[in-house]
């Protein structure tokens, strides 16, 4: 099938062969078509957004605002200095009698559910939701103990971007997409003073 051009003279091919165009990348090859058609087109960008037009008489004027921020935790916002791995070590083998449960075993970039499910695999403990709850039930407060114990800091210039976002005329929602559950990541951003910033 074929998508015949906007208008006349708007690309300089007089029809594109969509077969050739994966749907990853269509909507990408939309974009771009319009893009040329803007700059192509006889009529120029008035013309051609014409059925988005506020007034007959006067152009759409465009503004770039930011709706949403959205920030990882552990090396973004914050340095816990290993508080987290700590608590998880500490509540397998408080909770399951593992020793030495980190090894060979990274943590950068995972879930907190994933991990745990690999520990479980790795030393023969049913990945049931009894066991997730015990774990992260006993997590949560090994976790504040060791966010005590370890002298972490928040990451350079991350109050002072807050407040500036907060600062626009029209502030973003900021928010938190990040591995950790969600009591964690509470815990964890409370620690600093940071919790009340997050939105969602």
């Amino acid at each position: 099938w074929q998508l015949s051009s906007v208008q006349r003279g708007c690309f300089p091919e007089k029809d594109v062969d969509l077969s050739r165009i994966s749907r990853a990348n269509f909507r990408s090859f939309l974009f771009f078509q319009l893009a040329r058609a803007l700059r192509f087109s006889h009529h120029g960008p008035d013309r051609l957004l014409q059925p988005w037009r506020l007034s007959s008489r006067k152009p759409l004027m465009y503004r770039s605002v930011t709706r949403l921020v959205l920030f990882d935790i552990d090396g973004t916002l914050i340095h816990t200095h290993k508080a987290g791995v700590r608590a998880f070590v500490n509540t397998l083998r408080s909770e399951f009698d593992i020793d030495n449960p980190s090894q060979d075993i990274s943590f950068a970039g995972r879930t907190d559910k994933s991990l745990i499910r690999e520990f479980f695999t790795i030393h023969g403990i049913l990945p049931s939701e009894e066991n997730f709850s015990r774990f992260f039930d006993a997590y949560v407060f090994w976790l504040d103990y060791m966010l005590r114990r370890t002298h972490g800091e928040i990451g350079p210039g991350v109050d002072h971007f807050i407040n500036s976002l907060k600062a626009q005329k029209e502030p973003p929602l900021i928010g938190l997409l990040t591995g950790n559950i969600r009591l964690g990541a509470e815990i964890k951003l409370r620690h600093f003073y940071l919790w009340d910033y997050f939105q969602m």
